[in-house]
């Protein structure tokens, strides 16, 4: 495979995009996003609202060349948090009672 997806985290309180980060997919993208929802030292875990994913690009592997699409939505901070708490309703729990 020679092109990598790129992907952004908006943070709507500073009001800028994160550095983009690459996955084969989307799917892939959104496990990373869930990953950082369900750590509990995350600022992303602790401010969902002000999160969101974004699709930004693609980055060619073989040439070394980036190219940036406007960005799409992915899914938001609070559309991840209903997804975890419907599919692992324990996990939360668990990180919510260390915090």
């Amino acid at each position: 495979m020679s092109h990598k997806k790129l992907y952004s985290i908006h943070d709507k309180t500073a009001a800028m995009f994160c550095p983009p980060f690459s996955c084969v997919n989307d799917a892939q993208a959104t496990r990373a996003f869930q990953s950082n929802m369900q750590n509990p030292d995350s600022n992303i875990a602790r401010f969902p609202a002000d999160y969101n994913l974004y699709y930004v690009g693609e980055f060619n592997e073989l040439t070394g060349e980036l190219e940036f699409e406007e960005p799409t939505k992915i899914i938001t901070g609070l559309e991840m948090l209903k997804t975890i708490k419907a599919e692992q309703p324990d996990l939360l729990e668990a990180n919510e009672t260390e915090s």
